[in-house]
């Protein structure tokens, strides 16, 4: 759908629940705390239904939503101004999205409510794993998608209860090297930082 991405650009995505906002938390909210019903619920079929029940803080009870982590706003524009120095590219940051029965104007509401304003594109798409150079995700299949369209790509696994509870622990993802498991937006600069350097350090001549 998005095949535009415009050579001279480095599009970062950021998915949206586990990554900017605390999902579990929001959901344990919108259900008032009794997970009594949930409790034989397995995979997909809790994630299904994780989003049904929480489109209710996206929609109307925007009080409901709670984000990551702090100044979640500024540490993207860190993670932005990081990889323009670098990189010598413009960086586009894309909010992203598989989740059913929200449109774009209610998800961009529910992120003007959380203080995130700074971000170029919000998407509401399937495949989040497409034109983008680097995705920020909780989701093992959409990370394992993207890394396998290509091995110079970077993925970054932001832990959250809620993907442990419906995915498990899928260490054939999280532990191959390709994706950095990371536990908020600080690692994701430290881990872009740590890549450049260790590029760096292999390009240096062996000494004698």
């Amino acid at each position: 759908m998005y095949s535009d991405t415009p050579t001279g650009e480095l599009i970062v995505k950021f998915d949206v629940d586990g990554v900017i906002t605390k999902i579990e938390k929001i959901f344990m909210n919108c259900i008032d705390g009794d997970m009594e019903k949930y409790t034989d619920k397995e995979g997909q079929d809790l994630a299904e239904e994780v989003c049904e029940v929480t489109n209710l803080a996206y929609k109307n009870r925007r009080d409901l939503l709670v984000p990551r982590e702090d100044n979640i706003s500024q540490k993207m524009e860190d993670i932005r101004n990081f990889l323009e120095e670098r990189e010598g590219k413009e960086v586009k940051i894309i909010i992203s999205t598989s989740r059913k029965g929200i449109d774009q104007n209610e998800l961009e509401k529910s992120l003007e409510s959380m203080g995130i304003d700074n971000y170029d594109e919000v998407r509401i798409e399937y495949d989040k794993w497409k034109d983008c150079d680097i995705l920020i995700e909780d989701n093992p299949h959409q990370i394992k998608t993207f890394l396998d369209e290509g091995l110079d790509k970077k993925a970054y696994h932001v832990r959250n209860k809620c993907s442990k509870m419906v995915y498990g622990d899928r260490s054939d993802i999280y532990e191959t090297g390709r994706c950095k498991k990371v536990g908020g937006f600080v690692d994701i600069v430290k881990g872009l930082k740590d890549m450049e350097f260790e590029k760096y350090s292999r390009e240096l001549p062996l000494k004698a």
